[in-house]
């Protein structure tokens, strides 16, 4: 028996032990995590919120989220309703089902749709310039039978500017223009610049820079990096059939210097940065955060029971380790970074790309000793987005598209044959070069081609590239 009263008491001497180091352990790692840090100011000035300079009815976030209204309604009044419905909830979307399901039942109700199927026709491989030619009665057709929704996108021209008025959060009103009217807008826009009389061309270059305009004005405005990227892919949209447009020898631009000039001139550099989107979505995700740390919130319907004893006091534990402050100056710390990133000069854009991913990655390394405080923010922030410093690149791309039509054009109005082509680029790097890194725009003789090579990810293989056909070709007088 004495042996066997030793081995059990060395036994529990070693389970004391060890459950005393993981005890101590375990103390060790709470204590430190029972207090927040002070809020930063410079996480303070990113998470201030900001006043709305527009009224509603000039509005293009109202009118995007209340764009597809009922029919016989009007887009800004529908988007104000929106709006405001989710700005009474905002606060309780995350937290009561009850209040989402009610709210997402019924913002998307009886919303007008688009009549046909124009998916076969865009710009990302193909030619919508091109299309236009062959589907004249199709086009006029789809015209008349979406004539309110054509009617709205035109009206959006006539809007200032580009505000997100809506609470910051995950879930606000979702401000898209259905991109089968875009197509249908340019494939309109395409057949009167192919079949048009003077007047009737020139209307539709209005409208074209009228669009471009409207989409500046987005890109330019204070909203997430959503409404970046779709301002980019729809002045993409619009570049490629201009470009189509000024190389097409069947089109004569003579008519239209003064407004093809104006039309087709790039915009500044600073109208590409994007670097605010950065501070918006730091405050999107804010109300997410507060509600993580809101240890006495369950995500359980109105009348069901509460949580047992033990899950709660579980609960109350695991939250110790989300410090809400330390969250949001850290998080405030990769926001001044990107916004630098996509602010600075564009001109080094790969090299500072660089020097940022490599500060994200030490930054953001859940598995180090560092990560002892405030392991569930730091896991948290550690979740990005995929390529998130890649949305200035792909912006900075159509940037280039960009300059690259107003080179073709200028190749055009000055008659430059094949062989002068690659000279004449060399002398104007201001048409001819990506604003990231300066990178030279491609020119292939044998296929008359010419092209920009993106920089950020193409995940859609959109095309960055022109036909030269019958470049020598004058515009006739």
């Amino acid at each position: 028996m004495k042996p066997l009263i030793k081995i059990v008491r060395i036994l529990a001497t070693l389970i004391a032990v060890l459950c005393g180091g993981v005890i101590a352990f375990w103390l060790l790692w709470l204590i430190p995590n029972l207090f927040d840090e002070r809020l930063a100011p410079a996480a303070a000035a990113l998470l201030a919120p900001r006043s709305d300079p527009l009224p509603d009815n000039d509005n293009l976030y109202v009118a995007f989220v209340g764009f597809s209204a009922p029919s016989g309604r009007s887009m800004l009044e529908v988007g104000e309703e929106e709006v405001e419905a989710f700005n009474r909830v905002a606060d309780r979307l995350m937290t009561d089902p009850a209040v989402a399901t009610a709210y997402y039942s019924s913002s998307r109700a009886n919303r007008l749709t688009f009549k046909g199927n124009i998916q076969a026709w865009g710009w990302v491989t193909s030619s919508l310039w091109s299309t236009a030619k062959s589907h004249r009665a199709e086009i006029a057709a789809l015209v008349a039978a979406n004539q309110e929704l054509y009617r709205r996108y035109l009206a959006l021209h006539q809007l200032r500017g580009y505000f997100d008025s809506a609470r910051p959060g995950a879930s606000g009103p979702w401000p898209n223009v259905s991109p089968d009217v875009l197509k249908l807008f340019l494939a309109d826009a395409a057949v009167r610049l192919h079949t048009g009389t003077p007047a009737q061309k020139d209307a539709a270059l209005a409208d074209l820079q009228a669009d471009v305009r409207m989409w500046q004005a987005v890109l330019d405005g204070y909203g997430g990096l959503f409404s970046k990227v779709i301002a980019a892919i729809s002045l993409h949209a619009d570049f490629l059939l201009l470009g189509d447009m000024v190389t097409d020898p069947d089109f004569d631009p003579a008519p239209f210097g003064d407004r093809l000039m104006t039309l087709l001139t790039p915009f500044a550099l600073q109208d590409w940065k994007i670097g605010a989107a950065y501070r918006w979505e730091m405050l999107n995700t804010a109300p997410l955060y507060k509600a993580i740390a809101r240890v006495d919130v369950t995500m359980r319907a109105p009348g069901t029971d509460r949580a047992p004893w033990w899950q709660r006091v579980d609960d109350r534990l695991s939250a110790q380790f989300f410090k809400l402050n330390a969250t949001e100056n850290l998080q405030a710390e990769r926001i001044q970074r990107l916004s630098a990133l996509a602010n600075g000069d564009p001109g080094n854009f790969a090299e500072r790309r660089a020097i940022f991913r490599m500060w994200q990655e030490r930054r953001y390394l859940t598995n180090s000793w560092a990560s002892y405080y405030n392991p569930v923010g730091k896991t948290l922030l550690a979740i990005v987005p995929p390529n998130e410093d890649n949305y200035a690149a792909r912006v900075y791309d159509v940037a280039a598209f960009q300059r690259l039509v107003f080179l073709a054009y200028q190749i055009r109005l000055r008659c430059i044959g094949s062989q002068d082509v690659a000279a004449f680029m060399q002398q104007h790097p201001a048409w001819a070069t990506h604003p990231i890194d300066a990178k030279p725009f491609y020119w292939d003789p044998v296929n008359g081609e010419l092209g920009v090579l993106p920089v950020g990810k193409n995940t859609q293989k959109t095309r960055f590239s022109l036909k030269l056909v019958e470049f020598s070709h004058c515009p006739r007088n």
